[in-house]
C-alpha cells in the first residue's frame, strides 16, 4: 500500500548556526571557523578568558547552538564564575534536554550554588541516560565525593558495573567506596589488583601507600 517517508535534515549540524532558520545565508566564515577551533583549543590550554570572549561572539551569531552555549558555560565554570555559568548551560538545555554533557555540567554548577537542587538533577540524568555506563560512573563519583551519599553511589555503581563489569573506572570507584565505608582491607586487595593492571599509575600507588599506613603495615609502606 502507499506509504510516505518524511525526512528532516539539520543544516550546519554541530556548528554554531545549526537549525537557524537563516542559516542558508549564515554560513560560518573561514574566520569564524577558525574562532570555533581556537576557542576549543584555548579551553584545553586553560586560556579560559580568551575562549569565553570568542564563544560569547559565536553565541550571539547563532543562539540555537547547544554546543556553543555549553562551551561558554564550561569556560565560566572552570573560572569559578558559577552564577554566570548557569545561564548559558540552561540555554543549552532549553535547546536539547537530552544533551548529557550539559546536564552533568548543570549538576556541577548546582552543587556549587544550589546544592539543594543537585539530587533532582542527578535523578533526571539517570532517567535520561541510565543505560550508559560512563554517565552512571560520573554520577556515582559525584554522589560519593561531593554529596557523601554512599548508598546512592553504590546503587549507581552497581548499575554501571552490570553494563561494563570489568571497567577500570568502575573498579577504582568501588575501591574508593570501600575506603569511605571503612573496609580498608577489602579496598587494599582491590587496589592491589588494579596496580597489577596499571603498575605505574601514581594515583593507585598513592592510594595503596595511604591504606598500608592506615592498616599499620609500616614495612610494607616503606617498600611501596
Amino acid at each position: 500500500r502507499p506509504s510516505v517517508v518524511l525526512a528532516y535534515t539539520v543544516k550546519g549540524w554541530g556548528l554554531p548556526m545549526a537549525s537557524d532558520p537563516l542559516n542558508h545565508a549564515a554560513l560560518l566564515s573561514e574566520e569564524q571557523r577558525d574562532d570555533l577551533r581556537r576557542a576549543s583549543a584555548y579551553i584545553n590550554q586553560g586560556r579560559l578568558a580568551e575562549a569565553e570572549q570568542i564563544l560569547v561572539g559565536l553565541a550571539e551569531f547563532a543562539p540555537k547552538s547547544r554546543s556553543t552555549w555549553y562551551q561558554l558555560a564550561l569556560c565560566r565554570q572552570l573560572q569559578g564564575k558559577h552564577e554566570l555559568a548557569m545561564s548559558p548551560v540552561r540555554r543549552a538545555l532549553s535547546i536539547d534536554q537530552k544533551f548529557i554533557p550539559a546536564q552533568l555540567l548543570a549538576l556541577d554548577i548546582e552543587l556549587a550554588i544550589e546544592p539543594e537542587r543537585a539530587r533532582a538533577r542527578m535523578d533526571r540524568i539517570v532517567k535520561l541516560d541510565g543505560e550508559n555506563a560512563d554517565t552512571l560512573f560520573q554520577v556515582a563519583r559525584i554522589a560519593l565525593r561531593k554529596l557523601q551519599a554512599n548508598r546512592l553511589a553504590a546503587s549507581l555503581l552497581q548499575r554501571a558495573q552490570a553494563i561494563r563489569p570489568d571497567s577500570q573506572e568502575g573498579l577504582e570507584l568501588q575501591a574508593e567506596l570501600l575506603v569511605t565505608e571503612g573496609q580498608q582491607r577489602a579496598a587494599l586487595s582491590l587496589y592491589e589488583q588494579l596496580i597489577e593492571r596499571s603498575p605505574r599509575n601514581p594515583d593507585l600507588l598513592q592510594a595503596r601507600v595511604v591504606l598500608l599506613a592506615t592498616l599499620g603495615r609500616k614495612q610494607d609502606t616503606m617498600a611501596a
